[in-house]
Order: structure tokens, then C-alpha cells, then sequence
């Protein structure tokens, strides 16, 4: 076959590095999966018998430096229960970065987390369970972990 034109010859050999880049970075099964994470659907037990909900682990074999690589605020995150960075390098946590309002337990364990803003978690009004161990921080402030309401384990 013979291409017609250069830009022919760039699509061809591109196209199959474009298409793992995809892959890489996205969930192809769920367009709602954050950024650089992967998300798996399974059952839960709810007023209703059984509704389906996801857990995202972020990061991986590309870690993650910051919360905000994952731009969690250009997806619909009502499904996400369970948001799993550990193992990350995230090093400070910014005021209202986790726009995930129906969160019930984050892993944020094994990153390098020195610095958390107040209000870093206030929007988390159904988080349960909060894992911050092995991390780099020093000092706390009172109001860091005002709004979590429903938090058991910490």
C-alpha cells in the first residue's frame, strides 16, 4: 500500500503509541475512573439489595507526586467508595482536594505526606475509615479533620 502524503506516515506511526497512552492512563471499562487510576466495580449492601460502587487505586507503577495529577474534579465521583494512594509521593495535601462527597474509606498510607491544609478533607462528610499512616507529617492542626463526621477509624 502506498501512502499518499507524510501525515499519512505520522498517523501510522503514531497511532499504536497514542493508543497505549490511553490505555496507560485511563479505565477503558469505566470513562468515569479518574486519571492515572484503575477501578474496579463490586457489590455493596444499601437500603436497596444491592448497588454497585467502585473502588479506584491511583498511582502504581507511576507513582503519584500530587492529588491534583488525578484531577478528580473532571468526573462524576458518586460511585467511588474506596480511594486507594497509597504507595504514591504525595508530599501535601491542598485545601478541598477531594471532591468525593460519598467517600467511605481513603488510603493515603506509605506516601510522603509532610503538610495538610485545613479543610484538605471537609468535603468528605461520609468518610469512615482514614489511613494516613507512614507519612512525613510532624504536626497537625486542630481544625484539619473538621466536617468528618462520620469518621470511626483514623
Amino acid at each position: 500500500m502506498q501512502l499518499s502524503s507524510d501525515i499519512d506516515k505520522m498517523v501510522l506511526l503514531f497511532l499504536p503509541f497514542t493508543l497505549a497512552l490511553v490505555f496507560v492512563y485511563t479505565d477503558a471499562e469505566n470513562p468515569f475512573c479518574p486519571a492515572r487510576c484503575v477501578c474496579s466495580k463490586f457489590p455493596i449492601k444499601s437500603p436497596s439489595p444491592y448497588v454497585e460502587r467502585m473502588k479506584a487505586r491511583c498511582g502504581g507503577d507511576i507513582p503519584v507526586s500530587s492529588v491534583e495529577e488525578l484531577r478528580l474534579n473532571y468526573y462524576n465521583l458518586t460511585d467511588i467508595i474506596n480511594l486507594d494512594l497509597q504507595g504514591n509521593n504525595i508530599t501535601h495535601l491542598s485545601a478541598n482536594v477531594f471532591p468525593v462527597a460519598d467517600l467511605q474509606k481513603l488510603d493515603l498510607s506509605k506516601n510522603s505526606i509532610d503538610s495538610i491544609e485545613d479543610g484538605a478533607f471537609s468535603n468528605l462528610i461520609s468518610l469512615k475509615r482514614l489511613d494516613l499512616s507512614n507519612n512525613r507529617l510532624r504536626t497537625i492542626s486542630r481544625s484539619t479533620f473538621e466536617g468528618l463526621v462520620n469518621l470511626e477509624k483514623l
